[in-house]
């Protein structure tokens, strides 16, 4: 009886530590497997944000690499060229038209950076083929914008200096006797330059120049001061604009622009 007694005690006691150590292995699997399987996500989604962190560049105002990227739009002997690109309605490249194309080609590839001695800024040539004029176009507003160089008014008073010949479809230079006009311009002031993923987003402020003074509105209906003042002291009551420019083949070409 003894025996049988000694037997049945010495089955529980297994029966114990067969049961302890299966909850010792859970507890571990639990603690050491399970938590770590959990913790693999979070720490992948927090080097994903460390990536698009570091992606993202935020560039001085006064880096030269983006001070001038509206600026070469905005090139021409009429003022308000800026009115182009920040009306009420979002504007992408497809949208500019062929004159303000033609202008963008031929003050930026065109002639030279400097002025010459005598105040006048230097031809780099006299004259380019239509492919030398698209190829000048894309680099400002992407290879998918369409040029129609028979759109211009080669004889009118937009003062193009490079008429196009349609036979040996070249433009050659012409004297011009256009001059540019005086009066206050819708101005911009660039507050803001991120790239993240190969797009450069400028945030600019503007002021629009009309009949009475400075607005803040494309309407002009909101006059935020006269002529009498100094135009840089309204630009935090002027309204705010973002232009896009995408990273392309080493070259920041214009997307869009629009009102936010």
């Amino acid at each position: 009886m003894e025996n049988h007694n000694d037997k049945s005690k010495n089955i529980i006691i297994v029966l114990l530590i067969v049961m302890i150590i299966g909850l010792a292995g859970f507890i571990c699997y639990d603690q050491f497997v399970v938590k770590k399987e959990n913790e693999k996500p979070a720490a992948k989604k927090n080097e994903e944000t460390t990536k698009e962190e570091i992606k993202q560049i935020v560039y001085s105002l006064d880096d030269p690499k983006i001070s001038k990227l509206i600026d070469r739009l905005l090139v021409g002997v009429y003022n308000d060229h800026l009115e182009d690109f920040t009306n009420d309605k979002k504007v992408l490249a497809k949208d500019v038209s062929n004159l303000r194309a033609y202008d963008i080609a031929q003050y930026n590839e065109f002639y030279e950076d400097v002025e010459g001695k005598d105040g006048v800024s230097k031809l780099k040539k006299d004259k380019f083929t239509l492919e030398e004029m698209n190829l000048a176009i894309q680099k400002y507003l992407g290879k998918d914008y369409v040029f129609d160089p028979m759109s211009i008014d080669y004889k009118g008073d937009t003062c193009p200096n490079f008429r196009y010949d349609s036979k040996s479809k070249m433009f050659i230079f012409q004297e011009t006797m256009c001059g540019g006009v005086t009066s206050a311009q819708t101005t911009y002031k660039l507050v803001n330059a991120v790239e993240e993923k190969g797009l450069l987003k400028l945030s600019i402020k503007v002021i629009f120049a009309g009949k009475e003074g400075y607005y803040s509105d494309y309407s002009k209906t909101k006059l935020i001061g006269d002529y009498s003042l100094e135009y840089t002291t309204l630009f935090d009551k002027g309204s705010n604009y973002l232009f896009i420019f995408n990273l392309t083949e080493g070259n920041y070409v214009f997307v869009s622009s629009e009102k936010i």
